[in-house]
């Protein structure tokens, strides 16, 4: 029994080994530089801030949304 599990590890790290090849072989996609990033996340930060303040600046003056009091 424990020959038939030593044959299915080493098929089983045979395989893994040949996965690994070729996720090697594969081109790397291009990364953005970290500043990029930052740039985009608080471009996104500030849209949602606004998206709400608009919101809530639009509930306040709709005199049926019950929010103004």
């Amino acid at each position: 029994m424990k020959f038939h599990w030593l044959r299915y590890q080493a098929q089983l790290q045979k395989n893994l080994m040949y996965l690994a090849a070729i996720a090697d072989a594969q081109p790397q996609a291009p990364t953005m530089p970290p500043q990029v990033t930052v740039g985009i996340t608080l471009l996104l930060l500030i849209y949602h801030i606004a998206y709400i303040l608009l919101m809530y600046i639009n509930t306040a003056d709709d005199p049926t949304s019950g929010a103004a009091t």
